[in-house]
C-alpha cells in the first residue's frame, strides 16, 4: 500500500493532497494499512494542511496521525499550515491543541513563526506568541521572524512587527549579511515599519548590498520624512558609501536622480552638520559639483544653500574641473551666472590674506617668488580653455604694460636679478602663463584681471607704513638682514600676485 511515485509520495499522501478530497477513499486506504506517518515529500497530515482541509486534518488526527511527524525537509504539519497564502486559523488551532511542537525547525532552521510572519497573518503570529514560541530563533541566514515580517507591506505587517518587538524580538539583530530588520523594511518599501523601527534601532549606519546606508537611499529617493527621522535619531550625516562612488548622503541629495532634487533634504543635512566640502572617492567631487550637474535641470536653491554654507567654489576634482566648469559644460546659464558673481572668500589675518601674511613673516625673496608663482597657479584651477590664437594677445598686454618691472620678477626669482633681461623675463612669464592659458578663462576676464592687478601693484610701489605689517607681537622677521628683501618690497610683490588671484576669482 505504501509504494511511492517518482516524487516519493504514497497513494494516501496523494489522496490527502487533492483539493477534491474523497474521504471514503482515504478511509479505505487507511483501513488497508496505509501508513499515517509516512514521511516523503509530504506526510498525509502535511498534505492535508497544505490544501487547508480542516475536516480531513481532524480525521487524520483522530485516526492517530502524529502532529509532529515532519516531511523530508523537516517541515511539520504546523509549518505547512502557517506557510500557505490562505492560512486557515482553525487548522493551526487544532494542531496546537493536539500537541504540535511550536519549536520544530526546518532544514533551514526556520520555525513556523518565521513563515507566519512572512505571510503576514496577524492572528496566527499572535497565537504563536501567546503559546510561547521563541521569537529569537535565527534561521540559516541569521534572520529572525522580525526580519521576515518587515518584508511585507501594509498595516498587517506593522501589527506583526509590534507584536514581535513587544514579545522581545531584537530590532538590532543583524543577519549573516549584516542587515537589520530596518534595512529589510526599507528595501521592501515598508515605510510604516521604517518609521516604527528607526527610533528603536541602535545602528542606523549599516550598509546594504550596494554599499549604501538607509540615509543614502532616502536621499536618493527624496524621502524627506525618513531623512528627517534618521537624522533625529543619530544617523551619520557624513557616512561615506562603501562602494566605488564613495558618496555622502549630501552628495546623493544634490545629485540629479531621475528628474528632481529636493532642496529641503539638503537643508536638513546641512543643518545636521553635513560636511559641505568632503570629496567623493571616485572623482574628488564635492556636493556643489554634484549639484551643478544636469543639463537644464539644476536646482538653484540647492546651489545657493551650498554656497551660503561655505562650499569651496575653487575646489578642483580629479578631472581638473570646478563647480563652475561643470555648470559651463552642462550649459546651465543660471548656475554659471550665480557662481561667477560669487568670489570665493579669502581667509583673512590682520586685514590681509592669510597666505600673504605668512610670507610677510618669512620675508625672503625666495618666499616671495614662491608665493607669487603659487598665486598664479591658483588661477589655473578655475576655468576652461582659451583658444591658442588669443594667447599672444594676452601675453603682449602683460609685456607691454609691465616691461621689466619687478612684479613679474617675483615669478623668476634671483635669476631675473642676475640677468635683468627682458627676453629672460618674457620666457619665464610665458612658462607660467602657458599653464594658465591651457586651463583658460574668457579673454575679457583675463584682460580685466591683469590690468587691475598691474594697477594695484603699481599703487604699492610707494614705501608702506609700518602699520601695514602684522601687529601680532614681536617676530624675528621684523628686523630684516642684508640677505633678506625689504619687507615693503616683499609685501608689494606678494600683494600684486594675490590681487591677480583675488580679481580673477571675482570675475569668474
Amino acid at each position: 500500500m505504501d509504494v511511492v511515485d517518482e516524487k516519493n509520495n504514497t497513494a494516501l499522501v496523494l489522496a490527502c493532497a487533492s483539493k477534491k478530497t474523497n474521504l471514503e477513499i482515504i478511509k479505505i486506504l487507511i483501513a488497508a494499512g496505509s501508513e499515517l506517518d509516512f514521511s516523503g515529500s509530504h506526510t498525509p497530515l502535511t498534505a492535508a494542511c497544505s490544501v487547508g482541509d480542516l475536516s480531513l486534518v481532524n480525521y487524520l488526527i483522530e485516526q492517530g496521525a502524529n502532529v509532529n511527524t515532519v516531511d523530508q525537509s523537516n517541515q511539520s504539519p504546523l509549518y505547512h499550515a502557517c506557510n500557505e497564502a490562505q492560512i486557515h486559523f482553525d487548522i493551526i488551532h487544532s494542531l496546537i491543541s493536539a500537541g504540535a511542537n511550536l519549536h520544530q525547525t526546518t532544514d533551514d532552521n526556520q520555525t513556523c513563526l518565521h513563515t507566519a510572519s512572512e505571510k503576514g497573518n496577524v492572528e496566527v503570529v499572535n497565537l504563536l506568541i501567546q503559546q510561547g514560541i521563541d521569537v529569537h530563533v535565527l534561521d540559516k541566514t541569521g534572520r529572525s521572524a522580525l526580519h521576515y515580517a518587515c518584508c511585507v507591506n501594509g498595516n498587517q505587517s506593522l501589527k506583526i512587527i509590534e507584536y514581535l518587538v513587544n514579545a522581545g524580538a531584537d530590532p538590532n539583530q543583524k543577519d549573516n549579511a549584516n542587515k537589520t530588520p530596518l534595512m529589510f523594511a526599507y528595501k521592501h518599501s515598508n515605510f510604516a515599519a521604517v518609521h516604527y523601527l528607526i527610533p528603536i534601532t541602535k545602528d542606523l549606519d549599516t550598509y546594504d548590498e550596494e554599499g549604501y546606508s538607509i540615509l543614502h537611499k532616502a536621499c536618493i529617493l527624496r524621502q524627506e520624512s525618513i531623512v528627517r527621522l534618521l537624522l533625529e535619531y543619530g544617523a551619520d550625516v557624513n557616512l561615506v558609501a562603501l562602494n566605488e562612488g564613495g558618496s555622502t548622503p549630501l552628495m546623493e541629495a544634490c545629485f540629479l536622480h531621475k528628474t528632481e532634487r529636493n532642496a529641503n533634504i539638503v537643508d536638513l543635512l546641512i543643518d545636521a552638520g553635513a560636511d559641505i566640502n568632503i570629496e567623493n572617492e571616485v572623482n574628488s567631487d564635492t556636493a556643489l559639483i554634484f549639484a551643478c550637474r544636469g543639463r537644464g535641470n539644476v536646482d538653484m536653491k540647492i546651489v545657493h544653500r551650498l554656497v551660503e554654507a561655505g562650499a569651496n567654489l575653487n575646489h578642483v576634482n580629479r578631472e581638473g574641473v570646478t563647480a563652475l566648469g561643470v555648470a559651463r559644460s552642462c550649459k546651465v546659464s543660471a548656475c554659471v551666472a550665480y557662481l561667477s558673481s560669487n568670489p570665493q572668500p579669502v581667509h583673512m589675518s590682520h586685514n590681509r590674506p592669510a597666505f600673504v601674511r605668512k610670507a610677510y613673516n618669512e620675508a625672503t625673496k625666495e618666499c616671495a617668488a614662491q608665493v607669487a608663482s603659487r598665486s598664479v597657479r591658483m588661477l589655473i584651477t578655475t576655468g576652461k580653455n582659451i583658444p591658442s590664437q588669443e594667447r599672444k594677445e594676452i601675453f603682449n598686454i602683460i609685456i607691454d604694460q609691465l616691461g621689466s618691472s619687478d612684479f613679474f620678477a617675483s615669478l623668476v626669482g634671483d635669476d631675473y636679478e642676475k640677468t635683468n633681461s627682458r627676453n629672460k623675463l618674457a620666457e619665464e612669464i610665458k612658462k607660467e602663463l602657458d599653464l594658465l592659458f591651457s586651463s583658460g578663462f574668457e579673454l575679457s576676464e583675463v584682460k580685466q584681471s591683469i590690468k587691475y592687478a598691474i594697477a594695484q601693484w603699481k599703487a604699492l610701489q610707494a614705501p608702506r607704513p609700518s602699520a601695514y605689517l602684522p601687529q601680532e607681537g614681536p617676530t624675528t622677521t621684523t628686523q630684516a638682514t642684508d640677505s633678506q628683501c625689504n619687507l615693503s618690497d616683499t609685501a608689494s610683490i606678494i600683494s600684486g600676485a594675490a590681487q591677480i588671484a583675488g580679481t580673477v576669482f571675482s570675475v569668474l
